[in-house]
This record gives structure tokens, C-alpha cells and sequence, in this order.
């Protein structure tokens, strides 16, 4: 949310400026991550597992697996359908802000921010309520959900209201992909869980 915002008016006056900042974000987080410790492993802990397979092999089984497991096979595709001719999107946001909008770098900025805070906030509610929730059927209405306003959004002559429209649609989309990663993980076994996610 916050990084749109600074670079957002940046880009309006150089894109140079604009990559520096982005990189100098990139190394301050990397400069955070040399803080992290972790415990020594004693010898158990540290020994190679017994039954190592190649993760060729691992991804072949999964993709085996996938295929003939019909709740799995539905679920991959449906995600391919999601990434294919949803999430696109994000490459048509600066010509929307620039060429439909006419809001320029800072506007662009507003949109990534307002795409950011409605992902903060459908994946904060899935989080929140997710047990209770029916998992398949609350995917398939975000997912429609996430069309739906996208198609607002691209179709919204204000500014304003665009911006609701595109926090609402990452949103849901990002609550879509949660539900997605959860349904995968649970439709196959354990041994088969980062089989199936690597899929």
C-alpha cells in the first residue's frame, strides 16, 4: 500500500527514481532478512531422509496424481482459467491510468495502493472466518466476484469509484487464491501436499 504511494508521484517525474527507490526497498529487505537467526539442528535433525527422491520425480507423481484425482483436476483448472484471463490485468493498469484515466504515475500509484489494502482486507476476513466458511463454494463466487469487478472497473468512467472497484476485485481475487491453496492442500494426502502445490 505505502510503496505505490511514495513511487506513484515519483514516476511522474522520472522512472529512474522511481527504480532506484524500488531497489533500494529490495536491498533494506534483504538487510532486515540478516537479522534472522535460526536454532543450531543437532545431527538427527540435520541427517538427508532415507527415501529422497529427484524432484523431477516428486513433480511427475504429482502431475499423476492431479490428473487422476477429479477435485484436484477441477481445481488446477480453474486456477489456469484465473491466471490466465483474470490476473492479466495487471499489466493494462498503467495504460488504464494513463491512457483512460488520464491520472498519470501518481494515480497509478493510487491504484496499486487501493489494489493492495482490498487484498489486506478479503484475505484478513478469509483468514478470519475461514473455518466455518464452506471453502468450494465461497472459491467459486470470489472468483466470479473478482470478474465481475474487474470488468466494473474497466468500464468505470470516475476515478474514484474505479479505485473501490479494483480493491474489491484483487481482493477477491486474493481470497480466491487463499481458498485455491487451501483446497489443494487438503483434497490429496500429506505426502502428496507439495507434489500437488508444486503441480
Amino acid at each position: 500500500i505505502i510503496g505505490p504511494l511514495i513511487t506513484g508521484p515519483v514516476l511522474d517525474n522520472s522512472l529512474g527514481w522511481a527504480y532506484l527507490f524500488v531497489a533500494s526497498a529490495v536491498f533494506i529487505g534483504a538487510g532486515f532478512l540478516s537479522f534472522l537467526r535460526y536454532p543450531a539442528q543437532t545431527p538427527e535433525q540435520h541427517q538427508e531422509p532415507a527415501n529422497r527422491t529427484s524432484p523431477w520425480r516428486d513433480f511427475v507423481q504429482g502431475l499423476s496424481f492431479g490428473f487422476k484425482t477429479p477435485s484436484i483436476r477441477a481445481l488446477v483448472v480453474l486456477a489456469l482459467a484465473v491466471e490466465i484471463f483474470a490476473w492479466p490485468h495487471e499489466s493494462m493498469l498503467p495504460v488504464m491510468a494513463n491512457n483512460v484515466f488520464h491520472v498519470g504515475g501518481t494515480g497509478y500509484g493510487y491504484i496499486l495502493a487501493a489494489a493492495g489494502a482490498g487484498a489486506i482486507v478479503f484475505t484478513t476476513a478469509i483468514s478470519r472466518l475461514g473455518g466455518s466458511l464452506p471453502k468450494a463454494k465461497l472459491m467459486l463466487v470470489c472468483s466470479a466476484a473478482f470478474g465481475l469487478f474487474l470488468v466494473l472497473f474497466g468500464y468505470s468512467p470516475w476515478f474514484g469509484l474505479s479505485l473501490l472497484f479494483i480493491a474489491i476485485a484483487v481482493g477477491m481475487g486474493f481470497a480466491y487464491e487463499t481458498l485455491m491453496s487451501t483446497l489443494l492442500q487438503t483434497a490429496g494426502p500429506g505426502n502428496m501436499r507439495g507434489r500437488i502445490l508444486s503441480f
